[in-house]
């Protein structure tokens, strides 16, 4: 990396966040799926708050949700089901030591985590073995991948005829901000958009201390341009998209009337580059 230099560091990061400007999908409305204010509130004893919900396009018409990560908030996972008509949805967590039991019929657990490779030992297996042992390559599916940086070497490894099989993708991506993967980090981003259109991002603010600079916590900054850590990002297929001549620059804030912080701290303002809104639109 030193050999890069400073304009090479700055180019890495210039390419990285380009891959990652949301764009309007014209008859493509967002919904928020799990996690909503009304579930959680703000007196609870959960550690959860809006962490486990997700703003995209509305996933009605899939069957079937690949869910990685599932730990103990499955709120997502629900309304997939019950207010958007999926009839499973397929959870893979090797982390839980036998904690969970699923909580609804159209739920199937699987004692197994995501890889770019095939590892009995650490029960771990690729997305494109799940998907071919499973038999459901051509039904439409949902991907929700949260398993805490594993998301990079796992999607890489996964074929793009896969990949072209989900109709949405909900991620989270981990270490964004890493200057020794940032390069790999692009490639993998920039393959993704070969399939998908980007629809909307969130910075999780898990952590976050609220007396201190939210900037300063969840953005590393390269050469002046703030790289956020840790980003939800939203994906429609393009396969879906009805008229690509009309997808457009999202020109709108982040967070939106749709996102809610993850836990009880300030939500996180994404009023950087590629995101932030023009001086003009913002008065």
């Amino acid at each position: 990396l030193v050999a890069l230099g400073p304009c090479g560091l700055l180019s890495l990061a210039s390419r990285l966040l380009r891959q990652l400007v949301v764009y309007d999908v014209p008859g493509m409305p967002l919904v928020r799926v799990g996690a909503a204010p009304r579930r959680v509130e703000r007196g609870s004893a959960t550690r959860y708050f809006g962490d486990g919900g997700y703003v995209m396009v509305s996933p009605r018409g899939c069957e079937v949700c690949y869910s990685y990560g599932v730990s103990q908030e499955v709120s997502f996972d629900a309304e997939l089901v019950t207010q958007h008509g999926l009839r499973l949805v397929r959870q893979f967590d090797m982390t839980l030591g036998g904690a969970y039991t699923p909580p609804l019929p159209q739920f199937t657990f699987y004692d197994e985590g995501l890889g770019a490779s095939r590892d009995a030992a650490a029960r771990l297996d690729t997305l494109e073995s799940h998907v071919r042992r499973f038999g459901e390559l051509d039904v439409r599916k949902v991907l929700q991948c949260d398993v805490e940086g594993a998301e990079w070497e796992a999607l890489w490894a996964c074929p793009g005829a896969v990949l072209d099989s989900f109709d949405h993708l909900v991620i989270e991506f981990h270490g964004l901000d890493e200057l020794a993967s940032m390069g790999f980090h692009a490639a993998l981003l920039e393959k993704l958009n070969v399939h998908f259109v980007v629809v909307h991002v969130h910075v999780n603010n898990h952590g976050l201390d609220v007396d201190a600079d939210a900037a300063a916590q969840k953005f590393t900054e390269v050469l002046g341009t703030l790289v956020p850590r840790t980003l939800e990002v939203s994906y429609l297929s393009r396969r879906l998209v009805p008229d690509a001549a009309r997808v457009a620059r999202a020109a709108k804030a982040f967070p939106t009337p749709l996102d809610y912080p993850n836990v009880h701290a300030p939500d996180v303002m994404l009023n950087v580059w590629p995101w932030a809104l023009p001086a003009a639109a913002q008065t």
